[in-house]
Protein backbone atom coordinates (compact mmCIF):
# COMPACT_ATOMS: atom_id res chain seq x y z
CA UNK A 1 0.00 0.00 0.00
CA UNK A 2 1.45 3.40 -1.02
CA UNK A 3 2.30 5.77 1.80
CA UNK A 4 0.39 9.06 2.05
CA UNK A 5 2.14 12.38 1.32
CA UNK A 6 1.91 13.20 4.98
CA UNK A 7 3.57 9.98 6.13
CA UNK A 8 6.29 10.40 3.51
CA UNK A 9 6.83 13.94 4.73
CA UNK A 10 7.12 12.83 8.35
CA UNK A 11 9.47 9.98 7.37
CA UNK A 12 11.67 12.49 5.55
CA UNK A 13 11.58 14.74 8.60
CA UNK A 14 12.70 11.89 10.88
CA UNK A 15 15.45 10.87 8.47
CA UNK A 16 16.76 14.40 8.13
CA UNK A 17 16.92 14.67 11.91
CA UNK A 18 19.30 11.71 12.11
CA UNK A 19 21.52 12.56 9.16
CA UNK A 20 23.93 15.48 9.22
CA UNK A 21 23.15 18.03 6.55
CA UNK A 22 25.74 18.78 3.98
CA UNK A 23 25.77 16.36 1.05
CA UNK A 24 27.30 18.16 -1.91
CA UNK A 25 25.32 18.43 -5.11
CA UNK A 26 27.46 18.13 -7.44
CA UNK A 27 26.75 38.65 -18.91
CA UNK A 28 25.24 40.62 -20.19
CA UNK A 29 25.57 40.18 -23.99
CA UNK A 30 27.23 43.08 -25.80
CA UNK A 31 26.76 44.53 -29.26
CA UNK A 32 25.04 41.44 -30.62
CA UNK A 33 28.16 39.27 -30.36
CA UNK A 34 27.20 35.67 -31.21
CA UNK A 35 29.82 34.27 -28.88
CA UNK A 36 28.56 36.28 -25.93
CA UNK A 37 24.98 35.46 -26.77
CA UNK A 38 25.86 31.77 -26.70
CA UNK A 39 27.67 32.25 -23.39
CA UNK A 40 24.58 33.98 -21.98
CA UNK A 41 22.31 31.18 -23.21
CA UNK A 42 24.59 28.57 -21.66
CA UNK A 43 24.64 30.49 -18.38
CA UNK A 44 20.84 30.75 -18.35
CA UNK A 45 20.53 27.03 -19.07
CA UNK A 46 22.98 26.27 -16.26
CA UNK A 47 21.08 28.52 -13.85
CA UNK A 48 17.81 26.84 -14.81
CA UNK A 49 19.28 23.37 -14.23
CA UNK A 50 20.67 24.38 -10.85
CA UNK A 51 17.40 26.02 -9.86
CA UNK A 52 15.56 22.78 -10.65
CA UNK A 53 17.77 20.97 -8.14
CA UNK A 54 16.75 23.34 -5.36
CA UNK A 55 13.12 24.05 -6.25
CA UNK A 56 10.61 24.29 -3.42
CA UNK A 57 7.14 22.89 -4.15
CA UNK A 58 5.17 25.16 -1.86
CA UNK A 59 1.83 24.00 -3.26
CA UNK A 60 2.54 20.42 -2.18
CA UNK A 61 3.96 21.62 1.13
CA UNK A 62 0.74 23.55 1.74
CA UNK A 63 -1.38 20.47 1.10
CA UNK A 64 0.68 18.44 3.55
CA UNK A 65 0.59 21.17 6.16
CA UNK A 66 -3.22 21.11 6.22
CA UNK A 67 -3.11 17.51 7.49
CA UNK A 68 -0.50 18.17 10.20
CA UNK A 69 -1.07 18.62 13.91
CA UNK A 70 0.32 21.61 15.82
CA UNK A 71 2.98 19.35 17.31
CA UNK A 72 4.07 18.19 13.87
CA UNK A 73 4.28 21.78 12.63
CA UNK A 74 6.43 22.74 15.61
CA UNK A 75 8.67 19.72 14.98
CA UNK A 76 9.13 20.79 11.35
CA UNK A 77 10.03 24.30 12.50
CA UNK A 78 12.58 23.08 15.05
CA UNK A 79 14.23 20.80 12.49
CA UNK A 80 14.26 23.63 9.94
CA UNK A 81 15.97 25.92 12.47
CA UNK A 82 18.56 23.22 13.13
CA UNK A 83 19.21 22.92 9.39
CA UNK A 84 19.48 26.69 9.15
CA UNK A 85 22.17 26.65 11.83
CA UNK A 86 24.02 23.97 9.84
CA UNK A 87 23.70 26.13 6.74
CA UNK A 88 25.02 29.19 8.54
CA UNK A 89 28.05 27.24 9.74
CA UNK A 90 28.75 25.95 6.24
CA UNK A 91 28.34 29.44 4.78
CA UNK A 92 30.84 30.93 7.24
CA UNK A 93 33.28 28.13 6.35
CA UNK A 94 32.93 28.92 2.65
CA UNK A 95 31.20 25.59 1.96
CA UNK A 96 28.45 27.10 -0.15
CA UNK A 97 27.06 23.93 -1.70
CA UNK A 98 26.66 22.45 1.78
CA UNK A 99 24.95 25.65 2.92
CA UNK A 100 22.65 25.52 -0.10
CA UNK A 101 21.66 21.94 0.71
CA UNK A 102 20.87 22.80 4.33
CA UNK A 103 18.79 25.89 3.54
CA UNK A 104 16.90 24.04 0.81
CA UNK A 105 16.15 21.06 3.04
CA UNK A 106 14.93 23.46 5.72
CA UNK A 107 12.60 25.18 3.25
CA UNK A 108 11.22 21.81 2.19
CA UNK A 109 10.10 20.92 5.71
CA UNK A 110 9.36 24.27 7.39
CA UNK A 111 5.61 24.90 7.43
CA UNK A 112 4.34 27.75 5.27
CA UNK A 113 2.67 29.27 8.33
CA UNK A 114 6.12 30.19 9.68
CA UNK A 115 6.58 32.99 7.14
CA UNK A 116 9.22 34.88 9.17
CA UNK A 117 11.43 31.80 9.45
CA UNK A 118 10.98 30.99 5.76
CA UNK A 119 11.87 34.58 4.86
CA UNK A 120 15.20 34.20 6.67
CA UNK A 121 15.86 30.89 4.93
CA UNK A 122 15.23 32.39 1.50
CA UNK A 123 17.38 35.39 2.38
CA UNK A 124 20.25 33.17 3.50
CA UNK A 125 19.95 31.00 0.42
CA UNK A 126 19.93 34.13 -1.74
CA UNK A 127 23.18 35.25 -0.11
CA UNK A 128 24.61 31.80 -0.85
CA UNK A 129 23.63 32.04 -4.54
CA UNK A 130 25.35 35.42 -4.63
CA UNK A 131 28.58 33.97 -3.24
CA UNK A 132 28.37 31.33 -5.97
CA UNK A 133 28.04 34.11 -8.59
CA UNK A 134 24.50 32.99 -9.46
CA UNK A 135 23.07 36.50 -9.34
CA UNK A 136 19.74 35.85 -11.09
CA UNK A 137 18.96 33.03 -8.68
CA UNK A 138 20.12 35.18 -5.77
CA UNK A 139 17.71 37.93 -6.82
CA UNK A 140 14.87 35.39 -7.02
CA UNK A 141 15.44 34.14 -3.48
CA UNK A 142 15.86 37.67 -2.10
CA UNK A 143 12.59 38.62 -3.78
CA UNK A 144 10.86 35.65 -2.15
CA UNK A 145 12.26 36.65 1.23
CA UNK A 146 10.96 40.21 0.76
CA UNK A 147 7.52 38.97 -0.29
CA UNK A 148 7.30 37.04 2.98
CA UNK A 149 8.62 39.96 5.05
CA UNK A 150 8.56 43.34 3.22
CA UNK A 151 10.40 45.13 6.04
CA UNK A 152 13.33 42.67 6.13
CA UNK A 153 16.37 44.84 5.42
CA UNK A 154 18.95 42.12 4.75
CA UNK A 155 17.45 40.75 1.51
CA UNK A 156 16.43 44.27 0.44
CA UNK A 157 20.02 45.46 0.65
CA UNK A 158 21.33 42.30 -0.99
CA UNK A 159 18.85 42.56 -3.87
CA UNK A 160 19.62 46.26 -4.34
CA UNK A 161 23.32 45.46 -4.57
CA UNK A 162 22.69 42.61 -7.02
CA UNK A 163 20.47 44.82 -9.18
CA UNK A 164 23.27 47.37 -9.32
CA UNK A 165 25.86 44.72 -10.22
CA UNK A 166 23.64 43.43 -13.03
CA UNK A 167 23.02 46.99 -14.35
CA UNK A 168 19.35 47.07 -13.30
CA UNK A 169 19.92 50.56 -11.96
CA UNK A 170 16.28 51.67 -11.76
CA UNK A 171 15.32 48.63 -9.68
CA UNK A 172 18.39 49.11 -7.50
CA UNK A 173 17.39 52.72 -6.78
CA UNK A 174 13.85 51.65 -5.84
CA UNK A 175 15.20 49.09 -3.37
CA UNK A 176 17.65 51.53 -1.81
CA UNK A 177 14.87 54.12 -1.46
CA UNK A 178 12.73 51.48 0.26
CA UNK A 179 15.62 50.71 2.60
CA UNK A 180 15.87 54.39 3.59
CA UNK A 181 12.14 54.49 4.27
CA UNK A 182 12.64 51.63 6.73
CA UNK A 183 15.93 52.85 8.19
CA UNK A 184 17.37 56.25 7.18
CA UNK A 185 20.64 55.47 8.96
CA UNK A 186 21.86 52.89 6.40
CA UNK A 187 24.92 54.52 4.85
CA UNK A 188 25.08 52.24 1.82
CA UNK A 189 21.51 53.16 0.86
CA UNK A 190 22.06 56.91 1.41
CA UNK A 191 25.16 56.89 -0.80
CA UNK A 192 23.42 54.84 -3.50
CA UNK A 193 20.44 57.19 -3.57
CA UNK A 194 22.83 60.09 -4.17
CA UNK A 195 24.90 58.44 -6.90
CA UNK A 196 22.46 56.21 -8.77
CA UNK A 197 20.37 59.03 -10.34
CA UNK A 198 23.49 60.32 -12.14
CA UNK A 199 24.40 56.79 -13.22
CA UNK A 200 20.89 56.33 -14.60
CA UNK A 201 21.10 59.63 -16.52
CA UNK A 202 24.48 58.65 -17.95
CA UNK A 203 23.17 55.24 -19.00
CA UNK A 204 20.08 56.78 -20.60
CA UNK A 205 22.19 59.32 -22.52
CA UNK A 206 24.42 56.52 -23.80
CA UNK A 207 21.43 54.42 -24.86
CA UNK A 208 19.91 57.44 -26.60
CA UNK A 209 23.14 58.11 -28.50
CA UNK A 210 23.34 54.45 -29.56
CA UNK A 211 19.71 54.55 -30.72
CA UNK A 212 20.34 57.68 -32.81
CA UNK A 213 23.42 56.09 -34.40
CA UNK A 214 21.37 53.03 -35.35
CA UNK A 215 18.61 55.23 -36.78
CA UNK A 216 21.20 57.08 -38.85
CA UNK A 217 22.50 53.79 -40.23
CA UNK A 218 18.97 52.78 -41.18
CA UNK A 219 18.29 56.22 -42.66
CA UNK A 220 21.41 56.06 -44.81
CA UNK A 221 20.27 52.72 -46.23
CA UNK A 222 16.94 54.27 -47.23
CA UNK A 223 18.36 57.55 -48.57
CA UNK A 224 21.36 56.17 -50.47
CA UNK A 225 19.35 55.32 -53.66
CA UNK A 226 18.34 59.00 -53.81
CA UNK A 227 21.92 60.25 -53.52
CA UNK A 228 21.32 61.54 -50.02
CA UNK A 229 22.35 60.68 -46.50
CA UNK A 230 21.40 61.63 -42.99
CA UNK A 231 24.05 64.36 -43.23
CA UNK A 232 21.44 66.24 -45.29
CA UNK A 233 19.24 66.43 -42.21
CA UNK A 234 19.77 68.16 -38.89
CA UNK A 235 18.39 66.63 -35.69
CA UNK A 236 17.59 69.23 -33.04
CA UNK A 237 15.92 68.96 -29.66
CA UNK A 238 12.34 70.16 -29.66
CA UNK A 239 12.00 72.33 -26.55
CA UNK A 240 12.13 70.65 -23.13
CA UNK A 241 9.69 67.85 -23.87
CA UNK A 242 12.46 65.37 -24.69
CA UNK A 243 11.46 65.08 -28.34
CA UNK A 244 13.43 65.88 -31.50
CA UNK A 245 12.67 67.48 -34.86
CA UNK A 246 14.38 66.91 -38.20
CA UNK A 247 15.27 69.77 -40.56
CA UNK A 248 16.43 69.35 -44.15
CA UNK A 249 19.64 71.19 -45.02
CA UNK A 250 21.38 71.42 -48.37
Amino acid sequence: MASSPKSKYLDDLKKSASVAAGSVVGENSSEGSEEKLLDAEEENAEDSAEEDLYIIDEEELGKIEKTMTDEERKASKERALSLKADGNASFKAGQYLDAMESYTEALKICSLSYSAERSVLYSNRGATWARMEKKKLAIKDCTKAIELNPSYLKPLLKRASLYRETKNLDDALKDYQHVLELDPSIGEARHACMTLPDEIKERNAKLQAEMIDKLKELGNLVLRPFGMSTDNFKLTKDGEGGGYKIQFQK
